[in-house]
């Protein structure tokens, strides 16, 4: 044990000190190791009574005693009754306010002094500071009066600079093993959110309604409209299985992909259902680009859930580009009443929450909006989406 340094101490003995520490702080994995580290050496290798760690709880401003060593600590890594100081409050809250050190040789004369497990005469005081910003304090007390030194104060302050760098270590690991949780967190929501669209587009309702609505057409003996439903119909799948990841794609392959759909649509319900794309201006849209199977999702949710007591529907999709944006407008018109929610085939995922989850996952800052208008015998639904077209990843052609 090394006992209270003179003011003319061996520099090579304050060297050894400060390595001692060194080694043992940047051991430690943890800010709670950290506290405990310092806590501990302070006794051992300075022959200090007593040590205590503050580190300042952002959300409360309290600085909150995290480890110790001496009468406060008995056993193990515990702290007998822990108080917390409000910042500005005694001694130790007067260092994490001002930033500054403290050397105090009598503290029955300074008012500031508050008394923990026991009254003593000596203290030092040292703020932990991470970018000019406190942290925490390492305070040590002793029962002899003016037991401090200079040589002290500089080996604690020394002490409080290694616990700052090891603070920054820690904060910068945490930091990034926060960032791979996060990044395995979106990884398995994705994962998720794929399997939900797939689900959503090819579930049993949609399959064996073209199984059927194919089956119809060969009893009926439309050999050649049964065909054409069947390639259109693998052709869909082939799209939906190719873009099973998702993400950004070209608005030219969804759109293909859109027409497939909603002609299989118009062949299975006849007259009740007829659509028009309005594709004006096609060299600004041919770069465009959104989520993969996006808009198949809507009209999908849509048609499914006014086609159920309708007479008619009638689907316009038009596309509008702007400098930085693709807005697409969809307007259905259908004659009838609004189907009751029982009566409405639930999907794997809606196509709100496919925005949604898409928004939070790939941060595609997708925005949409509904309208809804009564005309002579029909209801007009407007459903409009702007997704932006700048900041998202460059497309190839596959």
């Amino acid at each position: 044990m090394l006992f209270p340094l003179p003011g003319n101490q061996n520099l090579v003995e304050i060297e050894d000190i400060l390595v001692s520490f060194s080694l043992s702080i940047l051991e430690t994995k943890s800010e709670e190791e950290l506290a405990w580290a310092v806590a501990k050496n302070c006794i051992s290798a300075l022959g200090f009574e007593d040590c205590v760690v503050y580190y300042i709880d952002s959300k409360s401003g309290m600085l909150i005693q995290k480890a110790a060593h001496g009468p406060k600590n008995p056993i193990g890594q515990k702290i007998l009754s822990p108080i917390n100081i409000p910042i500005g409050q005694g001694i130790t809250g007067s260092v994490a306010k001002s930033g500054e050190h403290i050397l105090i040789g009598d503290t029955s004369k300074d008012p500031r002094y508050i008394v923990d497990d026991a009254p003593r005469l000596s203290e030092i005081c040292v703020p932990i500071k991470l970018d000019d910003r406190v942290v925490g304090v390492i305070d040590c007390e002793h029962s002899e009066r003016s037991f401090f030194n200079e040589e002290h104060l500089r080996i604690l302050n020394a002490i409080a600079r290694i616990c700052s760098i090891k603070l920054s270590q820690l904060s910068a690991q945490q930091a990034k093993n926060h960032h791979l949780m996060e990044s395995h967190r979106i990884k398995l929501e994705l994962a998720q959110l794929q399997t939900k669209v797939l689900k959503s587009q090819l579930n049993p309702h949609f399959v064996f309604n073209t199984l059927n609505t194919i089956q119809y057409f060969l009893t009926e003996n439309d050999k050649e409209t049964a065909l054409r439903y069947l390639t259109l119909f693998s052709k869909l799948i082939r799209y939906y299985l190719g873009h099973f990841e998702i993400g950004w794609v070209l608005l030219d392959k969804e759109l293909n992909a859109l027409k497939n759909y909603l002609i299989l649509q118009e062949l299975r319900y006849g007259e009740k259902f007829n659509f028009t794309i309005q594709e004006d201006n096609q060299v600004a849209l041919k770069e465009c680009v959104l989520p993969a199977i996006f808009i198949i999702s809507t009209c999908e949710d849509i048609i499914e859930k006014h086609l159920t007591g309708s007479d008619l529907l009638e689907l316009e999709i038009g596309f509008e580009r702007t400098e930085n944006e693709l807005i697409l407008q969809f307007l259905f018109r259908y004659s009838g009443v609004e189907p009751k929610k029982a009566q409405i085939q639930k999907k794997a995922i809606s196509w709100k929450d496919q925005i949604n989850i898409f928004n939070k996952l790939k941060k595609g800052h997708i925005r949409y909006n509904t309208e809804s208008t009564m005309l002579t015998d029909k209801t007009q639904k407007t459903y409009q989406i702007t997704i932006p077209q700048n900041n998202v990843p460059d497309q190839s052609p596959r």
